[in-house]
């Protein structure tokens, strides 16, 4: 079951799943394998059940305990998700995928300094052993040249690039890494405090004296909600604030951007995740419809296949077409009154160049969000309008609507 996930083969695995014979139904692996398959299918009270089983039958299974941390995580139940990790954990000591969402787990209930320890037990971290050679320790280097190794998403580059500035003392210089993908993210976190030099291709770069994955410089910067550093530390370049403050045009109603879902990955979790935090457009009448509003679209990436869910009636001037970085999805959204959006790349955007911003986001929030409140030290200029229940976007989108009415009187 579990490998039939792993490739990505869903269906398979239902199929795995219907042609169980009744002797082998309660085998620990089984309960297991289907407590997982019943996440995937958002249906927690099965998978939870399952899983349970499993453990129960088998105490030494270090995958459904890891599950049942996981869904204990989606539930908003940290100290219980915590303690389920720490089992899976003591069970497969090399399961690093256990350590990190152990880290996760301590990170939503606010104990930072404990998830930065176990997040370094991850492949490139600190704990590692051995240890990679040439990984930077933290300790101060005057003549050495640092390079600074992105991590996760666009999303977490976005949001921890600012910690770069507090170990920038220790070193001579340092470089900033963004190949590839990440390309993408150059003209924009060039504006980042402390970065000497974006790095486009490590084979034509300049030479280097150690590394350092971006996450551990947030450790070693001892980042959390409680020092959440200072915003904004991003800006987009002059030209192209300029650009779109022309192609715009003048203006007669507040612009208001929006995004309505992520971009899903090769990673059947990750994929997973996208499908949870991602919204059908057509959900989103209730905030379209406030008037005297002027759309923009943001949205990029296969989530603009689902364009034909919006009603006519609502006119949104697509920029896909337009937007060929995030240096232009930072200009844009700085020539605009608000942006709206699903818990993607674009809300890291707005929050780290200061600009306002909805945020629509699942029950299962991501660890930086927590479970509660409209606010979030790690950017000011959000609010967060939150699902009531697992997969209900009904009330986040109603209560958002209703903030962009009184938004939209205000003076």
């Amino acid at each position: 079951m579990r490998d039939a996930l792993e490739e990505g083969a869903l269906d398979r695995a239902r199929d795995l799943a219907h042609g169980i014979p009744a002797p082998w139904r309660a085998h620990p692996l089984v309960c297991a394998g289907l407590g997982e398959l019943a996440m995937y299918q958002s249906d927690l009270d099965t998978a939870g059940r399952e899983l349970t089983m499993a453990v129960q039958a088998a105490p030494g299974l270090s995958a459904a305990w890891h599950d049942l941390g996981a869904l204990a995580l989606w539930r908003q139940d940290y100290e219980r998700s915590i303690d389920c990790l720490r089992r899976a954990v003591e069970l497969a000591p090399d399961a690093r995928h256990s350590s990190t969402a152990l880290a996760h787990s301590l990170f939503a209930a606010g104990r930072y300094d404990e998830g930065w320890k176990w997040l370094e037990y991850r492949v490139g971290g600190q704990a590692q052993r051995p240890r990679p050679r040439g990984l930077w320790d933290g300790s101060r280097v005057p003549h050495a040249t640092l390079a600074v190794m992105p991590e996760e998403g666009f999303g977490d580059v976005i949001q921890f690039c600012r910690y770069i500035e507090q170990i920038r003392d220790r070193v001579a210089r340092v470089f900033l890494v963004l190949e590839s993908s990440r390309q993408s993210l150059a003209p924009l976190l060039a504006s980042a405090r402390g970065v000497d030099l974006i790095v486009t291709d490590r084979k034509r770069g300049p030479p280097i004296h150690a590394y350092c994955p971006l996450m551990t410089i947030a450790h070693f910067a001892h980042a959390s909600t409680e020092h959440p550093g200072s915003v904004p530390y991003l800006a987009p370049p002059k030209e192209r604030l300029e650009h779109w403050q022309r192609g715009l045009g003048e203006k007669y109603r507040p612009r208001v951007g929006l995004v309505w879902a992520g971009s899903p990955m090769s990673n059947p979790r990750s994929s997973a995740i996208d499908a949870r935090r991602s919204i059908d457009p057509a959900l989103l009448a209730p905030l379209l419809s406030v008037p005297d509003v002027e759309w923009h679209s943001l949205q990029l990436g296969p989530g603009l296949e689902a364009r034909h869910r919006l009603s006519l009636e609502f006119h949104i001037k697509d920029h896909s077409g337009a937007i060929r970085d995030f240096a232009d999805t930072a200009a844009l959204i700085a020539n605009l009154d608000l942006t709206i959006t699903v818990d993607t790349s674009v809300a890291h955007v707005a929050g780290a160049i200061g600009a306002p911003v909805f945020m629509l986001n699942r029950f299962d929030s991501c660890w930086r969000w927590g479970p509660r409140g409209e606010e979030t030290p790690w950017y000011p200029t959000m609010r967060i309008f939150r699902q009531r229940a697992f997969g209900d976007w009904s009330g986040a989108i109603e209560d958002a609507a209703a903030a962009l009415v009184r938004w939209r009187r205000s003076p």
